[in-house]
């Protein structure tokens, strides 16, 4: 599952990148992260208001997240087990803030 993990954090880190761009970019970017398992290449692909990146795993082929930032949505897919898994982004976005507040952030905490 840290795969998985991975492609959604890499996804909401990367994605806003696209988003806030005065000239937006589209087009494809390899790279590789060194880890505590060696190293693990991924493709991070973006055109128009979608995302997409691919990372390779061992045993479960190239999983995939897309990110439909007009919609607010996030996309696995998962084509080894034929499966896909769809989830909006604000129930994740509450459910990060809770884990780094204990609770939902308030203005005092200087969160806006």
């Amino acid at each position: 599952m840290k795969p998985f993990r991975a492609l959604i954090l890499a996804t909401v880190l990367l994605a806003p990148l696209a988003a806030f761009a005065a000239n937006p970019f589209e087009g494809r970017i390899s790279f590789k992260l060194d880890g505590d398992n060696g190293p693990q290449s991924m493709t991070y692909s973006v055109k128009g208001g979608f995302s997409r990146i691919e990372i390779p795993v061992k045993g479960a082929g190239t999983p995939a997240v897309i990110m439909d930032t007009a919609r607010k949505e996030i996309t696995i897919l998962m084509p080894e087990q034929k499966m896909y898994l769809g989830m909006h982004l604000i129930p994740l976005a509450v459910e990060s803030s809770v884990a780094a507040y204990g609770r939902l952030p308030s203005n005092s905490d200087g969160v806006s």
